[in-house]
């Protein structure tokens, strides 16, 4: 999901011409280079995460991913924060 993120705010910034393609391109390089221990999530799972709390499926696939770490879910958003408060409450 962090790929995804890079990728949407090297496209926002090539579409708002804040920087030229040859930076984005050198940034999408360098960062794909770095050591990052990725996730991934079942799309069976996420779909019914965000069934059960009404979310987006890219919110649920956050979600997704804390509780496979057994991880705190840090967000701004207050439905995806109700959410993960629900889905992550110890049994």
């Amino acid at each position: 999901m962090l790929d995804y993120e890079i990728a949407s705010v090297g496209s926002k910034k090539l579409r708002r011409e804040a920087v030229s393609s040859e930076v984005v391109t050198a940034a999408l390089h360098t960062y794909g280079r770095l050591q990052i221990e990725r996730h991934a999530v079942d799309a069976q799972s996420v779909a019914s995460i965000a069934e059960r709390h009404g979310l987006t499926a890219y919110d649920a696939a956050y979600l997704s991913v804390a509780e496979q770490l057994e991880a705190p879910l840090a967000t701004l958003d207050e439905q995806l924060g109700n959410a993960a408060r629900t889905h992550l409450a110890p049994s």
